[in-house]
């Protein structure tokens, strides 16, 4: 009886090692290939300068990395 519940919590532990190890394959990764626009009726931005907004391949900086970035 003993050996029995042994065997079935090492077959448990197995079973969510497996899940844990598995669960990668579940997520989905979705990439945005179209442009976004965004309008409101009271906001309006119009460049002129030569340097506009360029966000490729951007990730979170602190404020001292920022700073160093061009065109800052």
């Amino acid at each position: 009886m003993k050996n029995r519940k042994g065997i079935i919590v090492v077959i448990m532990m197995v079973l969510a090692v497996v899940l844990v190890c598995t669960s990668a394959l579940w997520q989905i990764t979705l990439k945005q290939e179209s442009t976004i626009m965004v309008t409101t009726g009271c906001f309006n931005i119009e460049f002129k300068d030569k340097n506009s907004i360029n966000l490729s391949n951007v990730v979170p900086v602190t404020d001292e990395d920022g700073k160093k970035l061009i065109p800052y």
